[in-house]
């Protein structure tokens, strides 16, 4: 018979990929509880402590049809129509 490995450890990038996918599904679960159309334009604001996520900025604004991204002292992450 044949036998595989698998590695199912999660190295830094790979988590930071997934809190990025929690991010994305977070920000479009806010944009439908705001009535927000599937073209509307968003200012998203994350906290401060979530900022490591911006390595993927182009991703998440592409996902979340985002202009900008900003960080502050929010609690959670916040969007606004652009």
């Amino acid at each position: 018979g044949l036998t595989v490995a698998l590695d199912t450890r999660l190295d830094p990038e790979l988590e930071l990929e997934g809190r990025v996918l929690d991010l994305i599904h977070h920000v479009n679960t806010l944009r439908k509880q705001e009535g927000l159309e599937l073209t509307d334009r968003i200012v998203l604001t994350l906290p401060a402590e979530q900022a490591d996520v911006l390595e993927h900025a182009d991703w998440i604004k592409r996902e979340t049809l985002a202009v900008r991204i900003e960080t502050d002292s929010v609690a959670s992450p916040q969007i606004a129509k652009a």
